[in-house]
Formats: structure tokens, sequence, C-alpha cells
């Protein structure tokens, strides 16, 4: 188990969070027992310092690291009792916390560069977003003792995040957090945007989802299993480009059997292809060795996009799944700092404000290079001219 303990020589580079402190002001409100002077936007400034600083690996380092005099000077932080610190994850609403993520997101957004291109014939006044879940399960040792009360009435056995992800500029942009094992089609139906064009896998098929997207005013590519059932209305002319792409055959169709055709008032796109599997887009890496063949069956209502580009926008929805890896494996978003949903909520917001924090700092997408070297500044480790040095030679697709 790492150990705690720790100098306050190793707590360094506190400047780099006071601008951060401002935008959190607005969370500031008295806490629920006039006793205890932590307040929401000092929990998380800790919360963003655990995720900077490798040295900070627990609620305990988070109790220790206030115990400096230096630092809560610097910051303006009171003493945090670790009692404080576990009230402080049941307590304090994450809604707020959800809201700023928000405003964080467009502003990356629009100050970063595209680390990808947009495929040819997509409008331009689509958003293109992959959306996926990721959960977080507890421990095997830890379940005994949270299903203690019996299945249906004890804990749940985890949190399931479903994160809308800008492809072009690989930053995520919304987020909605649920306990236990909840359903995506569901969760992305509540987040649904006007004019965005998602892409998704297979575990979001569903007619009704379709339509909710269509009648929102977007459009979506999802993956389908060989077995959708439909009724051919057109055979669509394939190009040399995109028979050269892998593109078997490209129909207009009428998705569903006959009790659930009602479901969709439209016919959609039918693309089935055999592509070649490349890392670092492998579609299923456990099923189909690398290098050899897989086949498609891809479903959308778009039309006007040429069949090759959507298999390659298909291909970009892999970058939710490394992003997923960069905030579990390298940022350590995957230790519970607090085992209740709002508490789980509070760090899993903190860790994407983490990442866009980089972006907005640096201009480029988070890379693992580029969070070590900010790691490395924080620890002491480094100037801040051989941080600009690093910054600077880091590169924006590598992660």
């Amino acid at each position: 188990m790492p150990s705690t303990e720790f100098t306050e020589r190793e707590i360094a580079g506190l400047k780099f969070f006071k601008p951060i402190m401002l935008l959190l002001t607005g969370l500031r409100q008295p806490p629920l027992d006039p006793k205890r002077q932590l307040f929401y936007d000092d929990y998380m400034v800790l919360l963003l310092l655990y995720y900077f600083n490798p040295v900070m690996t627990s609620l305990r380092s988070l109790q220790r690291v206030s115990d400096f005099e230096s630092f809560r000077k610097k910051l303006g932080i009171r003493h945090a009792s670790l009692g404080s610190l576990s009230e402080s994850a049941r307590v304090f609403d994450p809604q707020p916390l959800r809201n700023i993520f928000a405003q964080l997101a467009q502003k990356a957004a629009a100050q970063s560069v595209p680390a990808l291109s947009r495929p040819a014939g997509v409008p331009n006044d689509l958003r293109l977003l992959a959306v996926d879940g990721t959960l977080w399960s507890f421990l095997p040792r830890m379940a005994r003792w949270f299903w203690a009360a019996g299945p249906r009435t004890g804990p749940p056995p985890g949190f399931k995040a479903l994160v809308h992800f800008d492809i072009l500029h690989g930053l995520p942009t919304e987020a909605l957090v649920e306990s236990g094992y909840p359903s995506e089609q569901r969760a992305l139906e509540k987040t649904l945007r006007a004019a965005c064009f998602y892409v998704i896998d297979r575990g979001f098929f569903a007619l009704s989802l379709y339509q909710s997207i269509l009648d929102k005013g977007s459009s979506f590519l999802c993956f389908v299993q060989r077995t959708i059932v439909t009724r051919t209305l057109e055979n669509l002319p394939l190009s040399p480009a995109a028979q050269q792409a892998g593109v078997l055959s490209d129909q207009r169709v009428a998705v569903g059997s006959e009790p659930h055709r009602d479901k969709l008032r439209q016919p959609l796109r039918l693309i089935r292809a055999r592509v070649r599997l490349e890392p670092p887009h492998n579609i299923n890496v456990k099923r189909q060795p690398q290098g050899e063949f897989v086949d498609l069956i891809l479903l959308t209502d778009r039309f006007d996009v040429p069949a090759e580009e959507l298999l390659l926008l298909y291909r970009f929805r892999w970058h939710i799944e490394i992003f997923f890896r960069w905030l579990k494996c390298t940022l350590g978003c995957k230790h519970f700092l607090s085992h209740s949903q709002n508490g789980f909520e509070l760090q899993f917001y903190a860790a994407l404000i983490a990442g866009l924090l980089i972006t907005l700092y640096t201009g480029k997408k988070p890379s693992k290079a580029v969070f070590e070297a900010i790691q490395l500044y924080l620890l002491g480790c480094i100037t801040e001219a051989e941080l600009e040095a690093c910054l600077s030679t880091a590169k924006n697709a590598r992660i």
C-alpha cells in the first residue's frame, strides 16, 4: 500500500492552482456544521491536487497536505480533518461542478486546435461526438461487505459514466454518472443535443433511440449486429473509393421486424464492409487478431456522406476508448476516495476538469508526456522554463 508520508518540499508549483481557485469561488457555500470550515471550493482544490501530484494517493494524503502551513497560506485553505473530508464527499452537490466542467469544455474546444480532420462530406454544422460508457467496479474483496444487506437493498457494485467525447478536438464535452449497471441507451436519451453527429457502438442499438436522435435534429452512425432485421428498398451505387476502402454494399433500408417498424418513421442507410484491423483503431482485439479482416455493419441516417468517409468516422470512435485509458491509468481516476455515488461524482468531475485544465494550459489534448511534465514541475523536479520546453516538444497525437 502506498505510503502517505511525504514532506512539504514535495508539494511545489502551487501558483498553478491560483487561477483554478478563482474559477471555483462560485462553489463556496457555508458548511452544514459550523464547527467544520472546509468549503466546497477548498475540497475541489484538494481533489485537483490529488490528481496532479503523484505523492498524494489517498484521502489521508489530502488531510496530511492541509497540515502544512505554507500550503494553507498560499491557497487560503484551513486545516481539513479526516472527518470533514469524509463528510464533504456526501454533502456537496455535484451539479455545480458539472456546470463548471461544461463551461470549461466549451472554452477548451474553442481554443484548442482540432487533432483530427473532419471527414469529407460531413456537414460543418454537426458536432462529431463519440458516446460510450465506462464502468468503475468495487474491489472483489469489498463485494461481500457491500452486498451484506442483500443484492436488492445493498449498495450498487460500482458506478458507470456515460461520456460525450468531441472526436475532432479529443475532449470530453458532457458526462452523466449513474450507479450500478444502468442502461446506456436510456442514459444517452437523457443527454441528447441538437446539431450533433453521434458515433456509437452496438451497445446502443435501439430503434426508439435512433428516432429520438433524429427528432432532436441530430444524426447518428452506429455499429450493429449482423442479426439486424432489414428490408432493402434500394441498392446505392458504390464509388471506386468506397470499394477500395472495403465497402461491400450500400443500401437504403427499412429497419425492424413487423411489430417494431413503427418505431422508425423514415428509412435508413445500411453499409456492409470488410476492413483490416490496424492498431490503435482495432475494433475488438480480443476476438480478432490485429492485421486480419473483420466485417462491419454500419447504420446511419446520412445519405449525403460518402461510404468510405463513414468508415473513417467510425474508426475515429476508438479515441474515446483511448481517453478512458488515459483517465483511469494515466490520470489515476481508478482509486475511490469515497464509495458513495455523490462522492464519486465529485471525484469524477474533478478528473474531467483536470484534463480540460491541461488542454487550456498547453493548447493540446491531454497526453502522457504532457501530464508527466506537469507532475515533475509540481514536484519541484524541473523549473517552469523546463516545463515550457517539455510542453513545446510533446507530441499532440500521442497518448
